[in-house]
């Protein structure tokens, strides 16, 4: 396997951790930031402290600091436009924003536009069609997304006998 790590336009803080087989273009990276491998980050801003895990692609996005994004997620704002023709071949970018501490689980798509607030939790495996609000927890149930609260979840959870 190789090492190898692309870069272009990139402006980075103190002390980051980026493991091989990285891309980043037109990034700029907070301080503490830490990138493992197979990632790809374009035209993207990661806040400070912030974790980008195994085989995850972001772009066009925010992602604030002390926020976590879990393996093999897909950040994307940017799509293309359909017509009776097909789809556009222009990018139509609608920039995602991930708030600070927010936690993305494993395997979660998110789609352009979307918003997901500060220290919301988004359960693996979601697809993000709706806006996430801070400290709310999003999960998926045989395709319908749902968002409720943190703290009417954990009072929920805490109540159910294990």
């Amino acid at each position: 396997m190789s090492d190898s790590m692309s870069t272009r336009n990139v402006k980075s803080g103190h002390s980051i951790v980026r493991r091989q087989n990285t891309t980043l273009h037109d990034v700029l990276l907070g301080d503490d930031v830490r990138i493992y491998e197979r990632v790809s980050i374009k035209k993207s801003v990661i806040g400070s402290r912030a974790v980008i895990n195994v085989g995850t692609y972001i772009e066009n996005a925010t992602v604030e600091a002390d926020a976590l994004v879990g393996p093999n997620c897909t950040v994307v704002g940017v799509t293309h436009e359909l017509t009776v023709r097909g789809a556009l071949v222009a990018d139509s970018w609608s920039r995602v924003h991930i708030g600070k501490g927010a936690f993305i689980g494993a395997g979660v798509i998110v789609l352009p536009g979307r918003r997901i607030g500060a220290h919301a939790v988004v359960a693996a495996g979601c697809k993000v069609t709706k806006n996430v609000p801070p400290y709310h927890i999003a999960i998926e149930r045989n395709g319908t997304f749902t968002t409720t609260s943190l703290k009417t979840w954990l009072m929920r959870s805490r109540a159910t006998p294990r």
